[in-house]
């Protein structure tokens, strides 16, 4: 490996920028960059203050037989280094722009914009495959639609996100960065500035130390980190999600039911989330990784969510969505009589009451309540005149799941959420039923009137306050206008004075 390529390693490997570097060697920054390109070598004095700032031998440093992996062997991954080489890259970048003439610019701004729009473009396929995942899933509900829409849409956009990135600076710097060289004008004029500054570092510097951007590039690296850190914390839960959703999926297709592909889906989320966790990890901590093995992971979960997709669109179209519960939960039915009255009220607070004509009710009310059992626990509130009916959830975990599988098995897909309905039929002869209807409709005319009583009580209370506002406005108001008065007196008085001083 040769020393140009050394000394930009151990330049890295220490977080030092080439102003860094030149201020410790008492040189100008031009002279390390020539260094690092291999335009010109450092003479025996700067080599020997190379060896001590960067505690290496002058055999490793100038012999070239030293290969790459036995010079960095022992090297870890700075996370710091990314950051100096963006830097870099920008600087190098304003020095090309600077050399380049009016048809070079146009040229690289031109061919830029063009791969951003063949980019752009390429987000079509990226939105085709979130649109396919969204048909799939809309007949889930919207609660499952809401989750994994969002998941899918978050792997989906930070794939493409970093797709974009990694291409667009590929072209960029494999396209310009690379090629560009300064102009032999340049090189003369940096060297002739070269001598005269290594002649005269007895004297001064031309060059002093960047510790404003140090401290910057610290702040800098402090921030990244920090939001590496809770990009950490969020793809652990992420991935204890995942986790669970591969391990239920699993669970439920090992007992019969056809969701491979949703197992599949799951499967590269994990996937995928380890490989974001160990790349931000490494980064938050500064280690090295294996990339290939990290870039051969991401590939797998793209290849699994694909096909986890194409399966799952497959195994979907077998299912079908009956509205109402399944037959496996048994429906419970209670019937209650009460006597008929002129007052007698008949309310829920959570359930709607349907009323229906039985004439073979004489002075009798039938009241039938029906509902799941399993789930439901129905609660009668009755007193003189009135039958409230409440009812609260007892919600059985393992009849559901198993209700849920079982269902799947047959590729039916129920309207679960109708587990905890409660039907309510009111019962009487045609002049009863009428009576039932106006108080229950009274009773439900008498909640909105409450509801609207206190609305106009907060209006009118607001009217108050506003109203005292105004008076005190109309108050202050007042006043200002006796000060105004009082001010235009003052003035006229002046002008009196002034006309009285100008006559005499």
């Amino acid at each position: 490996m040769k020393f140009n390529e050394k000394l930009q390693i151990l330049r890295k490997e220490k977080g030092y920028s080439q102003e860094k570097l030149a201020d410790l060697l008492e040189v100008s920054r031009q002279s390390v960059s020539k260094w690092e390109s291999g335009t010109t070598y450092p003479e025996m004095d700067k080599l020997l203050s190379l060896c001590k700032i960067f505690n290496v031998t002058l055999d490793d440093l100038t012999n070239d037989e030293v290969s790459k992996n036995d010079f960095t062997k022992e090297k870890k991954n700075n996370f710091s280094n990314l950051v100096y080489t963006i830097i870099e890259m920008f600087d190098k970048s304003i020095d090309m722009f600077k050399n380049m003439n009016g048809k070079e610019k146009r040229s690289c701004i031109g061919n830029l914009l063009f791969v951003i729009i063949i980019l752009l473009i390429f987000k079509i396929p990226f939105n085709y495959v979130l649109g396919l995942f969204d048909n799939i899933i809309i007949n889930l509900g919207p609660i499952s639609y809401n989750i994994f829409h969002g998941l899918f849409s978050f792997i989906i956009n930070i794939t493409y996100l970093v797709l974009f990135l990694v291409i667009l600076l590929f072209f960029y710097k494999s396209r310009y960065l690379d090629k560009y060289e300064p102009s032999e004008e340049k090189n003369i004029e940096v060297a002739e500035r070269d001598t005269v500054v290594e002649n005269n570092t007895t004297n001064t510097k031309e060059h002093k130390s960047f510790i404003l951007f140090d401290i910057l590039g610290g702040i800098f690296n402090f921030c990244i980190k920090f939001c590496l850190f809770f990009i950490v914390i969020t793809l652990i839960f992420l991935l204890i999600g995942f986790v669970f959703g591969f391990v239920s999926t699993l669970i439920v297709f090992l007992k019969g039911v056809s969701i491979l592909g949703l197992v599949l889906i799951f499967l590269a989320l994990v996937i995928g989330c380890l490989v974001f966790l160990v790349l931000n990890i490494s980064w938050l901590f500064s280690k090295k990784n294996n990339y290939l093995i990290l870039l051969i992971g991401f590939l797998l979960s793209l290849v699994l969510v694909g096909t986890g997709c194409a399966i799952f669109a497959n195994e979907i179209t077998k299912f079908s969505y009956i509205e109402g519960i399944p037959s496996d939960i048994s429906i419970s039915e209670e019937q209650y009589l009460y006597d008929m009255s002129n007052d007698l009220l008949i309310t829920s607070d959570f359930a709607n009451i349907k009323f229906k004509e039985n004439n073979e009710l004489t002075d009798k009310v039938n009241v039938k309540i029906s509902y799941a059992k399993d789930f439901m626990n129905i609660l009668l509130d009755s007193s003189d005149n009135l039958v409230n009916i409440k009812y609260s959830t007892t919600f059985e975990t393992a009849n559901f799941v198993n209700s849920v599988i079982n269902n799947l098995k047959n590729n039916e897909v129920y309207s679960y959420n109708a587990f905890t309905d409660v039907i309510i039929t009111v019962e009487a002869n045609k002049d009863n039923l009428e009576v039932l209807k106006n108080n229950y409709q009274e009773h439900l005319t008498a909640i909105e009137n409450e509801e609207h009583e206190e609305e106009i009580d907060y209006y009118y209370s607001r009217i108050d306050e506003l109203e005292e506002e105004n008076e005190k406005l109309r108050e202050n108001n007042e006043e200002y206008k006796e000060q105004i008065s009082e001010l235009k007196e003052q003035i006229n008085d002046y002008h009196e004075r002034v006309k009285d001083l100008l006559s005499d």
